[in-house]
C-alpha cells in the first residue's frame, strides 16, 4: 500500500483536477489540464500506472513541401514507449512523442496516431487527419514600369498548382473594392493609379501574397531636396510630378510632419499665383506618405498650414488650405515610419472660393475608462461657421459646437468620430478619430494599450521630431506604473476597426484574408495562461498574437498563436497564450474578407497555480500543497464526478502557499478535485 504520491512542481491553469481512486492496490494521481494544451504533470506512483493522453494531436492542412509536426502529451509511469502510425501502419523510426516530417510531399496526407506503452498498459491518440496540398505558385516576374495617363492597363495574375478559393488585389498593401478576379484593368490610367500592386490568393493549405508590379507614372520628374535649404521650386504648369525620397534623410531640427514617425523626407516650395483653396496630394506614391505644408523661412522656425497622413488612399496623403496670393509655402513629403519610394506629388488651385472652413488643429483620438467623459475638439481660424459632428457617418443630435463632449461614456460609444464645419462656399472635413472604451475588472489598463491601425504607432513615437521606440510598459520592464495584483487580471477594450486598413507585411491571419486590421500592444508581467477573445464584437474575425521581438524591419517574424471562429457564436475569435516569463506581445484583430465593425477585445490572465506536494498523512488524511498567487481568492471543490461538485473550502493565502486536507476521501471509491478563481 503506497504511503505517499508525489508530484513534481508542475504549472497548470487555475482549473485543474486531481482523481483519486484504486489501481492495482495503489493509489492513483492524475493531474488534468482542463483544456490548457502545455500543461502536464510527472507522477511518481510506487506500484504505476499505465499511459494516459492528455494532449491530442491536431488536423492540419498545409502545403506541400512545409513541415508537417504532430505532438501528443502523454502522461503514464517511465519508461514510456511510442510509435507513430500513418493509414495504420508504423513508421519507421518515428518513437517519439513529437512527429516531424520536413518539406513534407503530398503523398503523407492521410491519417495519424500515436501508441502508448508501458509495463502497465498501452493506449493510443485520437486520429489526426493531414492534409498536404500541391502550393499555388504565382509564375509571372515582378513588373515594373511608367504609365501614360489616360491609357488603359491591364494586370494579371498567373498560377499554378491548386486553384486559389478567393483573389485580392491591393494598392500599396491595401485591399482595392471590386479587384477580385484574376485581372485588373485600369480602363485610364490617373495620377493616383500608380503604386505598388500586389495580390493575394486564399486557397485551402493558407494565404500566397505575390508583388505582381511597381507602376509609375510617365510625367515631369523633379528632385525633390534632402535639405530645407535647397528645396525645389514647383512650376506652376506641373499639376503633377513624380519624385523619390530613397535617399533623404531627416535634418535637425525639422518637425514630425502629421505628427507621426517618419525620416525620408523632402522638400519642395510652391508660390501661390493667386487666392484660392489649395489641395496637395500625395496620391500615385508607392509608400506610406506624410505630407505636410508650411510657411516659414527657416527649418526650426515653421508654422503649419496643414498636414496629413493617410487621406488621399491606399496609404497616400490630401491637404487643403487656404492660400494667400503671393505667398510661398514649403512642401514636406516624408515616408511613414521611415518608409521610402516613388513619390507623385499633385496639386490644385480654385481660385473661384476666396474663403473657407481651414482646419488648423485636428481632433484626436480618445481613450476613455467606462462611465468616463471624451472629448473630441476641432480648431478652425475663421468665425461664424457651422459644426456638425457625426458617428460611424450618422450625424449626432446636438452635436453643433466646436467641441463634442460624451459623458458617461459607455461601449455602445466606442467607433469612428469625425467633423464636417460648413462656410459660406465650402465645407471642410476632419479627419476620421477613433474612441475606445475600457474596462478593467482587475489589474492596469497600461498592460493593453488602445489600438492602432498600423503597428509601429504601437512601437513608434515621435519626441523632438525623432521617431523613437516605445518602452516596453509594466513595472517587470523598469517602468514605473501600478503594478497589476498578483491574482491576475481581466481587461476589456471596446473599439472599432471600420477604416481600418492594412500594411504590405500584412497576409490576415489564420490563412484567412483580412484587409481592416487593428494592433494592439499587449504587455504581460505575470505568469500564468492569457486568454484574448473578440467575443461580443459584431463581425466575422480574426485574432492573432505575435510576440514582440524589437525587429522593427520585421515585426511579425515571432508568431505565437491564432484563432479563427474559436468564440462561442462560431464567428468570434478566442486563443490562449501561455506565459512562463514576462514579455510583450502585438495582437491583431482583423475580419475576414476585410469585414469590419464593432471590436470587443478581452484579455484575462490567470496565474499558475503549483503542485508541490501530494500524499496521505500521518493521520490517515489525504492532503496536498498549493503554490499559489498572494491574496488570491479560491475556492476547492471536491465530487465523485466531473459533473459532481461540492464547495470544501474558499480561501486565500498571505504567503502564496497552503496546505490542505480532506479527512474523508477514503469515503468514496474515486475523488476529484478542482481549483476554482473566486471572482
Amino acid at each position: 500500500m503506497m504511503e505517499r504520491v508525489r508530484v513534481s512542481r508542475s504549472k497548470c491553469r487555475a482549473l485543474w483536477f486531481f482523481r483519486l481512486g484504486r489501481l492495482l492496490g495503489g493509489v492513483v494521481f492524475v493531474l488534468t489540464a482542463g483544456g490548457v494544451s502545455e500543461a502536464h504533470a510527472q507522477i511518481l506512483i510506487s506500484r504505476g500506472y499505465p499511459p494516459l493522453v492528455i494532449k491530442e494531436p491536431l488536423d492540419q492542412t498545409l502545403a506541400e513541401g512545409s513541415t508537417l509536426a504532430l505532438a501528443a502529451r502523454v502522461t503514464g509511469s517511465e519508461p514510456l514507449r511510442y510509435q507513430w502510425y500513418f493509414n495504420g501502419l508504423p513508421i519507421t523510426r518515428a518513437n517519439n512523442y513529437s512527429l516531424v516530417i520536413s518539406n513534407a510531399p503530398s503523398e503523407r496526407s492521410g491519417n495519424y496516431y500515436l501508441l502508448a506503452s508501458n509495463y502497465f498498459g498501452k493506449t493510443t491518440s485520437r486520429v489526426a487527419q493531414v492534409r498536404i496540398l500541391e502550393p499555388l505558385r504565382v509564375l509571372q516576374s515582378l513588373l515594373t514600369t511608367n504609365l501614360s495617363l489616360g491609357r488603359q492597363n491591364v494586370l494579371s495574375v498567373d498560377t499554378a498548382g491548386s486553384k486559389p478559393l478567393r483573389i485580392q488585389w491591393r494598392l500599396n498593401g491595401v485591399n482595392i473594392p471590386g479587384g477580385t478576379n484574376a485581372t485588373f484593368v485600369l480602363p485610364s490610367v490617373r495620377p493616383a493609379d500608380g503604386g505598388r500592386y500586389s495580390v493575394l490568393l486564399v486557397y485551402e493549405a493558407g494565404v500566397v501574397m505575390k508583388e505582381v508590379a511597381e507602376l509609375g507614372l510617365d510625367i515631369h520628374e523633379v528632385m525633390g531636396a534632402d535639405f530645407f535649404a535647397e528645396r525645389t521650386l514647383l512650376r506652376h504648369s506641373d499639376l503633377v510630378v513624380r519624385s523619390a525620397n530613397v535617399k533623404a534623410s531627416r535634418e535637425k531640427g525639422e518637425p514630425a510632419h502629421a505628427g507621426k514617425p517618419g525620416g525620408k523626407s523632402i522638400w519642395f516650395s510652391w508660390r501661390a499665383p493667386m487666392t484660392g483653396w489649395a489641395t496637395f496630394t500625395t496620391a500615385g506614391s508607392d509608400f506610406d506618405t506624410l505630407l505636410a505644408v508650411y510657411t516659414g523661412l527657416k527649418i526650426d522656425d515653421l508654422t503649419l498650414e496643414a498636414a496629413n497622413e493617410d487621406s488621399g488612399g491606399s496609404l497616400t496623403s490630401k491637404v487643403q488650405f487656404m492660400a494667400s496670393a503671393g505667398e510661398v509655402y514649403q512642401i514636406a513629403v516624408d515616408g511613414f515610419a521611415g518608409a521610402s519610394g516613388r513619390v507623385v506629388l499633385g496639386w490644385d488651385l480654385q481660385t473661384a472660393v476666396t474663403t473657407a472652413p481651414q482646419i488648423v488643429r485636428e481632433p484626436r483620438s480618445q481613450f476613455v475608462a467606462q462611465g468616463g467623459v471624451a472629448r473630441f475638439s476641432v480648431g478652425v481660424r475663421q468665425l461664424g461657421l457651422r459644426y456638425q459632428w457625426y458617428f460611424h457617418n450618422r450625424p449626432l443630435l446636438n452635436a453643433t459646437d466646436s467641441t463634442l463632449i460624451l459623458n458617461n461614456v459607455q461601449p455602445g460609444h466606442a467607433g469612428i468620430y469625425h467633423a464636417l464645419i460648413s462656410g459660406k462656399e465650402r465645407i471642410s472635413s476632419s479627419v476620421p478619430v477613433r474612441l475606445e472604451v475600457y474596462r478593467v475588472e482587475a489589474g492596469d489598463p497600461g498592460l493593453l494599450g488602445p489600438g492602432e491601425d498600423k503597428l509601429e504607432d504601437l512601437v513608434l513615437k515621435t519626441e523632438d521630431g525623432q521617431a523613437i521606440v516605445r518602452p516596453l510598459q509594466g513595472p517587470a520592464f523598469g517602468e514605473r506604473m501600478s503594478a497589476a495584483p498578483s491574482s491576475g487580471y481581466t481587461v476589456v477594450r471596446w473599439g472599432s476597426s471600420v477604416g481600418g486598413s492594412t500594411q504590405t507585411y500584412e497576409t490576415g491571419a489564420c490563412g484567412q484574408m483580412g484587409g481592416a486590421s487593428i494592433w494592439y500592444r499587449l504587455v504581460l508581467t505575470q505568469t500564468g495562461i492569457c486568454t484574448v477573445s473578440t467575443e461580443g464584437s459584431n463581425f466575422d474575425t480574426l485574432l492573432a498574437v505575435f510576440r514582440e521581438t524589437g525587429d522593427l524591419m520585421n515585426p511579425l517574424s515571432s508568431p505565437v498563436t491564432c484563432n479563427d471562429n474559436g468564440g462561442a457564436d462560431g464567428k468570434t475569435s478566442r486563443l490562449q497564450l501561455p506565459c512562463e516569463k514576462p514579455g510583450a506581445y502585438f495582437v491583431l484583430v482583423d475580419g475576414v474578407d476585410g469585414a469590419s465593425g464593432q471590436v470587443q477585445l478581452t484579455v484575462t490572465l490567470e496565474p499558475w497555480v503549483e503542485v508541490k506536494s501530494v500524499g496521505i498523512q500521518s493521520a490517515g488524511w489525504f492532503g496536498f500543497e498549493l503554490g499559489i498567487p498572494k491574496d488570491w481568492l479560491f475556492r476547492i471543490d471536491g465530487g465523485t464526478a466531473f459533473s459532481d461538485w461540492s464547495p470544501l473550502l474558499s480561501t486565500n493565502s498571505k504567503q502564496g502557499s497552503i496546505q490542505f486536507n480532506d479527512e474523508d476521501w477514503a469515503l468514496f471509491g474515486q475523488r476529484f478535485y478542482r481549483i476554482v478563481p473566486v471572482q
